[in-house]
């Protein structure tokens, strides 16, 4: 599943004020990088689920934008979603327009802490907004190396309950992942399929090279298994040696990205 979403981060005090003090830029600065944690699911007050997540933030050339892209590993299927921050001065509320499904869909949310923003490595900052069908809070806690967002629900405004907490520590960012198949230069399309795309080979097509196909491809630290797709037709990686039983006489091949 891939999501896009699109945010205009916009203030709730002067803009001349914030036009001075820079606080976007401090912020966007310090979650520049490459995170890796794990998402926690709640419901009443107790954990549900806890899965592998990792975050990686690059910011735009004129320090403008920050483009944020969250994978998710629940169920071991991988997920990603990509957001972009965009700061508008001219405006009071933080606006959010995504696109899932093929649906557009757009929310606001107040800002509060951004005024108080000195350090990009030690901040906290708050996000109010209504959902499709309760209000959102979210809570982004930086310090130092951690980042924490917790997302919590209100039916009412008052009373609020905790659904989601994100916890991630900044490391290196992996480096990506070469995939090559050799030959096979009559095949129309040739993908590589495994449980970081839901084994949908529609969602990672190769590039036909000399010799044969490859594609690169950006996947947050974990232990996958993949294997090709040659015009449909399941074609095991017989370049790595570590694999195992596909569950019908076949094998699938392993890699470890750290």
């Amino acid at each position: 599943m891939r999501m896009v979403i699109v945010i205009s981060a916009l203030l709730l005090f002067s803009p001349h004020a914030f036009a001075q003090d820079g606080s976007h830029l401090i912020l966007f600065s310090g979650m520049a990088g490459y995170w890796n944690g794990t998402m926690e699911l709640r419901s009443e007050g107790e954990i549900v689920s806890v899965y592998p997540a990792a975050l990686h933030a690059r910011l735009a050339q004129d320090g403008s934008q920050l483009v944020i892209r969250l994978f998710e590993r629940p169920d071991g299927a991988l997920t990603e979603s990509t957001q972009v921050f965009t700061f508008d001065t001219d405006s009071l509320l933080l606006s959010s327009t995504g696109v899932a499904g093929g649906r557009r869909e757009l929310q606001r949310y107040h800002v509060q802490g951004l005024q108080k923003i000195r350090s990009p490595f030690q901040w906290v900052i708050r996000r109010v907004g209504a959902g499709p069908v309760s209000t959102l809070r979210m809570t982004d806690v930086m310090q130092n190396d951690s980042l924490l967002i917790v997302t919590e629900q209100s039916d009412n405004g008052i009373d609020w309950r905790m659904t989601r907490v994100l916890r991630l520590a900044r490391r290196p960012r992996p480096e990506p992942v070469r995939f090559y198949l050799p030959g096979y230069d009559r095949a129309n399309v040739v993908a590589v399929v495994g449980d970081f795309n839901d084994w949908n080979p529609r969602r990672a097509i190769l590039h036909r090279v000399r010799g044969g196909w490859k594609l690169v491809l950006e996947l947050p630290p974990g232990e996958y298994q993949y294997a090709f797709s040659v015009d449909g037709a399941k074609v095991p990686d017989r370049l790595v040696s570590t694999t195992i039983s596909d569950g019908a006489g076949g094998q699938h091949a392993i890699i470890l990205v750290r």
